[in-house]
């Protein structure tokens, strides 16, 4: 007789056999060099990766004049010429409510490069670690909110509510103020962007 596994038990099987999977994603991220102000080849790796799950994928353009008064709002001092944040939407059946998942796609310089005892640049693993700037901050837990709205699609048990992943700037005052009228207002994110935001 074949046993029925729980929606969890699934889940813990899909992450154990497709791990590998993340963390060469995690390692091809680490290699992207998103230094402040230059993060749009993370923002386009990130764009592809969300399109690959069928998802709906929003740029959105930090917009000083829309939100400079708002009390979210935080300059980094940077232009934001050329420099997007994106969302992938996945369409649920209901319209209650929405979760997101976010992180930001931007490291510090690593200079000095000589101070490191690894190329910070090469996602280099040894035993349990992963080595490479932005490795923690934040590119794997970014690839840990792809991964676990990919788990679900992939095994089936698809989100009845629908469901965000955006891949930010860290200093971007558009998702400054999202995410303050998320938690204050319970806005959603997907009628947020449209109402206001979309690029």
């Amino acid at each position: 007789m074949k046993v029925q596994l729980s929606a969890k038990e699934r889940i813990d099987h899909y992450i154990n056999e497709n791990q590998t999977e993340l963390i060469e994603a995690i390692q091809e991220a680490v290699r992207i060099k998103s230094v402040v102000g230059t993060e749009q080849e993370m923002i386009h790796f990130m764009k592809q990766k969300y399109e690959d799950l069928g998802l709906e994928t929003v740029t959105v353009q930090p917009d000083y004049e829309k939100i400079q008064d708002h009390e979210g709002f935080s300059s980094s001092g940077l232009s934001f010429d050329n420099r997007y944040n994106v969302i992938g939407i996945y369409h649920g059946d209901s319209v209650k409510r929405s979760l997101t998942l976010e992180g930001h796609v931007d490291v510090v310089s690593a200079e000095p490069i000589e101070f490191w005892t690894k190329d910070p640049y090469a996602a280099i693993i040894e035993g349990n670690r992963l080595y490479g700037r932005g490795s923690m901050d934040m590119k794997s837990g970014l690839l840990a909110n792809w991964f676990a709205l990919k788990a679900l699609l992939d095994l089936g048990l698809k989100p009845l509510e629908p469901f965000n992943c955006t891949a930010r700037l860290k200093k971007s005052p558009a998702v400054q103020v999202v995410r303050s009228l998320v938690l204050t207002k319970g806005t959603s994110l997907t009628d947020l962007l449209r109402q206001n935001l979309t690029a």
